[in-house]
């Protein structure tokens, strides 16, 4: 959550101005709880919501927040990433993989972000997922279900 931390005197700096825009990368993942991602997808649900909050304390200082939701990104975050046992995980996962380019991500964010207060660059199933879970949770939910069910592993 160090973005919350760095956006509060961020903040207070512009307000001072009477101008400025914040812009906050996240995840899709923050509008999306997916099988075995509880933990990431909380901090992501809890950042969006704050920026959410932050955007309307801050408006009438002039001030435009704007949250960019992508998907998988093709970088090195999982290999650079360490294990439990401090070693570096040295792998790249398959969505990861598969994942936009970065460069592509940023021009879309630039593209975007002077008009917009929320960003979702990600494939057309993943927003008809948001909107399915906005609109029929109790679909997104049971796909879900059979999701986490699917990547169970097999008791022994």
């Amino acid at each position: 959550m160090s973005s919350v931390a760095l956006s509060i005197p961020v903040a207070e700096g512009m307000a001072a101005r009477g101008s400025g825009h914040i812009i906050h990368i996240n995840s899709v993942q923050g509008k999306l709880g997916l099988p075995s991602r509880a933990a990431y997808a909380a901090s992501k649900h809890a950042s969006i919501g704050f920026f959410d909050s932050l955007r309307a304390e801050v408006a009438d200082f002039g001030i435009r927040v704007t949250a960019v939701l992508p998907g998988y990104i093709n970088t090195n975050l999982s290999k650079n990433a360490i294990t439990a046992s401090g070693a570096q995980y040295n792998k790249t996962d398959p969505s990861t993989a598969k994942g936009m380019n970065a460069s592509t991500v940023a021009e879309r964010i630039l593209k975007n972000a002077h008009a917009r207060d929320e960003i979702i660059i990600a494939p057309a199933y993943v927003k008809f997922a948001i909107a399915l879970r906005n609109i029929i949770p109790s679909v997104y939910f049971n796909s879900m279900i059979k999701r986490a069910r699917r990547n169970r592993k097999p008791s022994p």
